[in-house]
């Protein structure tokens, strides 16, 4: 999935969102009437009500993607992270590099997600906790390591 459609996909979802937010302040401006709020107690009780709703729906949000630079002996490149995405991308604005996801284990305090390399190349390690860093494993042994950071 490119990097355009997956936000196009997220800002449809928070749309979606909104519309809900919206449905859910009607009954919520009739339920300050009935209660005998004045409009000043209304607007705080809506806001509030808004307030709630949106930290709900928008808390997920914040941890879709990683997106890390990675050096090797040769050049840095980038490396993006979404989870529940079918494949690690690298260098997007380029010759983009997908590595399918094998496996996403995010268990006992670490997070490494396990993928395949083109042309039956090595296994590929991107770890992010608790170092973050990508290997290449080939039988049974990792033949490089490269170190990364944060693209923020």
């Amino acid at each position: 999935m490119s990097l355009r459609k997956a936000i196009t996909l997220t800002v449809e979802k928070i749309d979606a969102h909104i519309d809900g937010i919206c449905q859910i302040l009607r009954p919520a401006k009739k339920l300050t009437v009935a209660m005998g709020l004045d409009t000043k107690m209304t607007r705080q009780f809506q806001h509030l009500t808004f307030s709630s709703v949106f930290i709900m729906l928008t808390a997920g949000y914040g941890y879709a993607e990683t997106r890390l630079i990675c050096e090797n002996p040769r050049r840095e490149y980038l490396v993006i992270y979404s989870p529940g995405a079918p494949a690690l991308i690298l260098n997007p604005d380029s010759d983009t590099t997908k590595y399918p996801v094998l496996v996403d284990d995010n268990a006992d305090g670490s997070h490494v997600i396990t993928a395949s390399t083109p042309n039956a190349g090595p296994t590929a390690r991107l770890h992010l906790r608790p170092y973050t860093k990508l290997e290449f494993w080939s039988g049974g042994q990792v033949v490089q390591t490269d170190g990364c950071y944060t693209d923020r």
